[in-house]
């Protein structure tokens, strides 16, 4: 057993020990000068990690504001320079993942159309998080698929550009589904994402 000097947590491969002590040991003693301290998560984290830090679900989901109904704001990254937009839907019980995604079109559209007005141009893609169920392992994960970038300015047809990106989420998730057919999709959780 390898014993965390810190927390007293034990573990039963170094290598365990060594994350912990890197990630996710909040009883540090001492911070040096090689730790940044991220208010959203209230945790120090090594130099060398916070980018990846910023970027995790955890980090994500601590920075969460609201910025009107069912459209939360990130707290932005990377100088402001990268904006991230989680948009919910009103229905988590939806199995249809068109459906789903054809309800959140309009806020999705409406915040693309303010980012290109203050902005001329955008890079965009849209990420969806689905639930997923693995029946002959009663395992329940979530899973994400994301599209490319897409670029963006006043002269494209962004309902166009939507349906597009909306169109390869839903081809990704079904052929998860018929690649890897034990799982099954329950409903998708209140979190779809789109980044700026």
């Amino acid at each position: 057993m390898f014993k965390c000097t810190n927390c007293n947590k034990s573990f039963t491969k170094k290598y365990n020990l060594t994350r912990h002590s890197r990630e996710s040991c909040l009883e540090k003693v001492l911070f040096n000068n090689l730790d940044t301290y991220c208010e959203c998560c209230e945790i120090h984290v090594n130099n060398k990690m916070y980018q990846a830090h910023l970027r995790t679900l955890k980090h994500k989901n601590n920075c969460e504001l609201e910025l009107r109904n069912d459209v939360m704001i990130l707290k932005r990254t990377f100088k402001s320079r990268i904006v991230s937009y989680r948009v919910y839907g009103k229905s988590t019980l939806s199995i249809n993942v068109n459906e789903f995604l054809n309800e959140l079109k309009s806020k999705v559209l409406n915040l693309v159309e303010e980012n290109i007005e203050r902005l001329n141009a955008i890079k965009f893609n849209v990420e969806l998080y689905g639930e997923y169920f693995l029946q002959t392992k009663e395992l329940l994960e979530i899973k994400s698929f994301n599209t490319r970038y897409k670029e963006a300015c006043r002269s494209d047809n962004l309902d166009n550009i939507l349906q597009e990106l909306f169109a390869i989420l839903g081809k990704k998730c079904s052929e998860f589904q018929e690649r890897d057919s034990d799982w099954a999709i329950p409903h998708i959780p209140k979190r779809s994402g789109e980044n700026m």
